[in-house]
């Protein structure tokens, strides 16, 4: 009796515990779905979890919220099936909506009407580069230009690029009084992004 109690436990334990073959846990196949303007091989580029490789739950999860990170994503989820080889891999994605226009209505110092028009791209190519500028009536006109791709080089190196060209009427202010000046301002910005990490 004591003999079968032990092959019976035994036998309960090894089902127990016993682990799936190491080709079954691995990642078979990965899908993308939801795509219409973002580019699948962008988003590939990006995951970290890749086909062949053991699955890993935190890595999905962690790629999930990158995913939603992106201006051009609103939210992203995953599904996973077993298949006879090993896991298919599904993350789904729904897309933003990612031109931005912008309209600022205001009264310049000297009374007049002012205002500035904006508009800006923020998933353009499909890879999230940012393309957008605007147009400034504040007395006197000004403009800007504005560029990035925060992943041109690797999903953490990218550059980004600005033009301003500003001119505003400011007071001077005497004893006598009030003067008004033309003051006009021009800058070329050039930057090298850089994500530390997954949090940075």
């Amino acid at each position: 009796m004591g003999r079968k109690l032990l092959v019976i436990m035994i036998l309960w334990a090894n089902g127990t515990f016993s682990q799936e073959p190491a080709e079954r846990q691995k990642i078979q196949e990965i899908q993308i779905e939801g795509l219409k303007r973002t580019k699948e091989n962008f988003l590939r580029r990006l995951i970290k979890v890749k086909p062949n490789s053991v699955y890993d739950s935190l890595k999905v999860v962690t790629d999930v919220e990158r995913l939603k990170r992106l201006p051009g994503i609103a939210s992203a989820s995953y599904d996973l099936e077993q298949e006879q080889e090993g896991y298919v891999l599904t993350y789904t994605v729904v897309e933003n909506f990612t031109i931005i226009p912008g309209l600022r209505i205001a009264t310049a110092n000297n009374g007049d009407f002012a205002f500035r028009v904006s508009v800006f791209e923020f998933n353009l190519l499909g890879n999230n580069q940012l393309l957008g500028g605007f147009y400034e009536r504040d007395v006197f006109d000004s403009y800007g230009f504005f560029w990035e791709h925060p992943f041109l080089f690797s999903d953490k190196v990218g550059v980004g690029f600005a033009y301003q060209d500003l001119t505003t009427q400011e007071p001077v202010f005497f004893d006598a009084g009030t003067k008004d000046y033309r003051f006009n301002s021009r800058s070329i910005e050039g930057k090298l992004l850089f994500s530390f990490d997954f949090h940075h």
